[in-house]
């Protein structure tokens, strides 16, 4: 004859499988996430590589800054904004690629301190963008004036988190 099965209460079943479910899903000690040392480099090559892709692109915004702000008219802005498209889509892709890195769970604020005012300038730039495609160079220079405060604070927030390439990922803009 079989032997019965225990029975168990349904709270019971349900905080087992709440138990199972956290330690399963992230809640355990082990899924607490990656080291500070172990994010800061993940985090730091992404910026490397994404510092690759957005300073030659500043280097030109710069370059035909002057055309849009010294009389180049509605055309200099028009013939400026495929660089500020490509940089903002530079840009973006490198924050996306921060965004979605596994943090370590007791530094998240120190992280999101970095990241949202550096959301805040990829935003930025793509405004600028389409205003520079609009041909308003003058809106266009005044987006881009406001956001260097914001960009001093994603680089002193890298700097005060530890990055090393992070915290100078903006620096062509004070070029």
């Amino acid at each position: 004859m079989p032997k019965p099965v225990p029975f168990i209460a349904g709270g019971a079943v349900a905080a087992i499988i709440v138990i199972v479910l956290t330690l399963t899903l992230g809640g355990g000690s082990k899924s607490s996430g990656p080291t500070k040392a172990q994010y800061l480099a993940k985090a730091d090559a992404i910026c490397q590589a994404t510092a690759a892709r957005i300073t030659p692109l500043i280097h030109q915004a710069t370059a035909g800054a002057p055309a849009v702000a010294f009389g180049g008219g509605p055309s200099a802005a028009r013939k400026l904004a495929p660089t500020f498209v490509k940089l903002r889509v530079a840009a973006a892709a490198g924050l996306h690629q921060l965004q979605a890195l596994r943090q370590p769970s007791a530094d998240r604020a120190a992280i999101a301190a970095f990241l949202s005012p550096l959301a805040a300038v990829v935003d930025a730039i793509g405004q600028a963008a389409g205003v520079l495609g609009a041909g308003n160079g003058g809106k266009a220079i005044q987006l881009l004036e406001q956001t260097l405060p914001v960009a001093q604070q994603v680089n002193s927030a890298a700097q005060s988190y530890g990055y090393t390439k992070c915290s100078t990922l903006l620096s062509a803009l004070h070029a």
